[in-house]
Parts: structure tokens; C-alpha cells; sequence
């Protein structure tokens, strides 16, 4: 949500209609090594990842949280098809 709100102040508008104008022009979203990057953008065109990192709290890492597993998927996730 960070970048969405820096996008939307960027671009001069944090109206109701100004975010969600700001996530259609975000390229990727970053999350400092936590997960890959997912691209973004225009929201008729996302295709949203089906894995995504799992986490436990570590109050002496640079985040405060630690990895336990990358990339991990649900069966029904990676079975999920967005409907055109």
C-alpha cells in the first residue's frame, strides 16, 4: 500500500478516484527481498501470483520478519484461472 500511496502523492492526487488512478500506474511492486516482485499495472491486464512467501516473526532481521519457505503455493492456487 506504501507504493501505491507514494505513487498516488507523486502524481498529485490521493482523492478516492487518485489511488486506485496511482495502482493502475505502478510497473511492479517491491518487497524488500520478503517475496519476487509482482507486476502490476492495469487491472483488466494482472495476472496476481499464486505463491507467495511464508514468514515467522524475527525482531533481529532487517524487517523483523524471516523467510521459511519461498514460493509456496496452495494446490488450489496454482489450479486457479482468472476468467476473461
Amino acid at each position: 500500500m506504501a507504493q501505491v500511496l507514494e505513487q498516488a502523492v507523486k502524481s498529485g492526487d490521493l482523492s478516492r478516484a487518485g489511488v486506485p488512478a496511482a495502482v493502475a500506474k505502478i510497473k511492479k511492486l517491491t518487497f524488500d527481498g520478503l517475496d519476487e516482485d509482482y507486476k502490476y499495472g492495469n487491472p483488466a491486464k494482472r495476472n496476481p501470483p499464486r505463491a507467495t512467501a511464508v514468514l515467522s516473526v524475527d525482531p533481529a532481521g532487517p524487517v523483523g520478519l524471516a523467510i521459511l519457505g519461498e514460493q509456496t503455493a496452495s494446490e488450489a492456487a496454482t489450479k486457479y484461472k482468472i476468467e476473461d
